[in-house]
């Protein structure tokens, strides 16, 4: 993004545009100045807030891609989310990825104290007794 403005102003406005998959890529991309900035930081911070706010009006599968992105920057060290945020980022990508197995266990074993990721574990724990059983 040669000469492309990344600042708190610039955060500001991408979440008021609810931009979401934008504002994500450029704090994946600018991860330094993050972290070098405490004003870009703030910004960065209210802007997470904001998102989990808006995800408990509008439920996670209008925003399962950014979910999935927060997943992947906080795994990835590129934006560590608070306890409670990580827990419902995994949480819902569990709820989200029912209809996939292996993807919901990938996800439900970052939280597995969390009750929907003990019960995806359990599951396929039990499914899988289960089939060797009858081998």
């Amino acid at each position: 993004m040669p000469g492309a403005r990344f600042d708190h102003e610039s955060v500001y406005e991408l979440l008021l545009q609810d931009r979401w998959p934008e504002l994500l890529e450029l704090v994946h991309r600018h991860r330094d100045s993050v972290d070098a900035d405490p004003l870009l930081s703030y910004a960065v911070r209210v802007s997470v807030d904001t998102f989990f706010q808006r995800l408990e009006v509008t439920g996670p599968a209008a925003v399962k891609q950014e979910l999935e992105t927060l997943f992947l920057l906080h795994a990835g060290g590129y934006h560590g989310l608070d306890d409670e945020h990580f827990e419902t980022v995994v949480e819902e990508l569990v709820r989200l990825h029912d209809d996939r197995p292996s993807a919901a266990v990938g996800y439900a074993r970052h939280c597995p104290e969390n009750a929907v990721c003990t019960d995806v574990l359990n599951r396929t724990t039990s499914a899988q007794r289960s089939s060797c059983g009858s081998a």
